[in-house]
């Protein structure tokens, strides 16, 4: 639904923050609806575009099991942060969040067979 630039929660008619693509349709929610539902793929509508490309270097499909466990969890936090937060303070915690993430899952590397003793 559409009402001039404001888009409507499909189920409240609530102003929608967000969005998911499923492969044939497009749902809209607003944020009570949003946090009622337990289905993940869910972004923010009107998501600054710094904060969105931030969003990006936290997926973790692409690493080893092992290191998708350990990665995950600061997805989950940057995900929750963004979708309650924004400006540059956020951006800032995102860069910092996604450092600790890097530190910690290079922690979690296994040792190399050149790694200095």
């Amino acid at each position: 639904m559409c009402d001039g630039n404001k888009v409507k929660c499909e189920l409240c008619g609530e102003t929608a923050k967000w969005i998911r693509w499923n492969s044939n349709e497009t749902e809209l929610l607003c944020d009570a609806h949003r946090a009622a539902d337990e289905m993940s793929g869910w972004e923010r509508i009107a998501m600054h575009p710094a904060t969105k490309e931030m969003m990006k270097n936290f997926r973790y499909k692409h690493l080893p099991p092992a290191l998708q466990e350990v990665s995950k969890p600061f997805c989950d936090l940057a995900r929750d942060v963004a979708s309650k937060y924004e400006g540059a303070e956020l951006t800032a915690g995102l860069r910092k969040l996604l450092e600790a993430k890097d530190c910690i899952v290079r922690a979690a590397l296994p040792p190399s067979d050149d790694e200095p003793e």
